[in-house]
């Protein structure tokens, strides 16, 4: 794992967090000073910065999101797949 993969992991994380949980990401991964849009809009410019065309290299990036299927998940869904190119599978975790 490449620590570009760990940092976009974790913040699609904190993507879903809510609450103290979310409180306590922000404040460990440093996101205090960044707006909300402008945090996951920098990650998704680094991917596309990444694989512009004509590089002599193509990186790909396994995104994949799993949620519990019987949870309703909203802003979510359509944050993840704007920023981060990926879509939510559902899980039975029960």
């Amino acid at each position: 794992m490449s620590p570009l993969r760990i940092s976009t992991a974790l913040t699609m994380t904190y993507l879903g967090a809510r609450g103290q949980t979310r409180s306590q990401m922000k404040d460990v991964l440093h996101y205090t000073d960044v707006e909300e849009d402008q945090l996951h809009q920098a990650f998704a410019d680094i991917q596309s910065a990444l694989n512009k065309p004509g590089q002599p290299y193509k990186l790909y990036m396994a995104n994949q999101l799993f949620g519990e299927k019987s949870y309703t998940f909203l802003e979510f869904l359509a944050t993840g797949l704007k920023h981060y190119a990926t879509q939510l599978a559902p899980v039975d975790f029960r």
